[in-house]
């Protein structure tokens, strides 16, 4: 349902879904992570969405190079505040997402490194989100 409510909106390829507490899960079709204040960021699936393969190694990925990975319960405010922000999965890789609504973020360095590093030989573009 949610990837059809996507198909109706202007220039949107992907969507960020809440729980019914309206904490941050993950996208319709990837893994959500978020960086700020020296720490990358991703929602825990312990109530909702999907354990992602591209999810484990990017977690593992950031662990071996010593930056700190937060999985919780994030409300929107907090991915509103990040430097950078990305979307991942098997499929697509890492999307550095390009906005999310009206608030535009850039291709920061960790994730570009993750791009360089993890994404399949075909490169995705940046996501853009609502």
């Amino acid at each position: 349902m949610a990837a059809l409510e996507i198909e109706n909106l202007d220039k949107k390829d992907e969507g960020i879904l809440c729980d019914s507490d309206d904490f941050l899960v993950e996208g319709v079709i990837s893994n959500l992570f978020f960086y700020r204040d020296e720490t990358m960021y991703t929602p825990t699936l312990d109530f909702a969405g999907v354990e992602g393969v591209m999810r484990q190694r990017v977690i593992g990925y950031l662990q071996q190079h010593e930056i700190p990975v937060q999985v919780g319960r994030f409300g929107s405010e907090l991915l509103l505040q990040a430097k950078e922000c990305f979307m991942c999965n098997s499929v697509h890789g890492i999307r550095p997402i390009k906005s999310i609504d009206q608030q535009n973020y850039v291709t920061g360095p960790i994730s570009q490194m993750l791009v360089n590093e993890l994404n399949p030989a075909r490169r995705s573009g940046p996501a853009t989100a609502t």
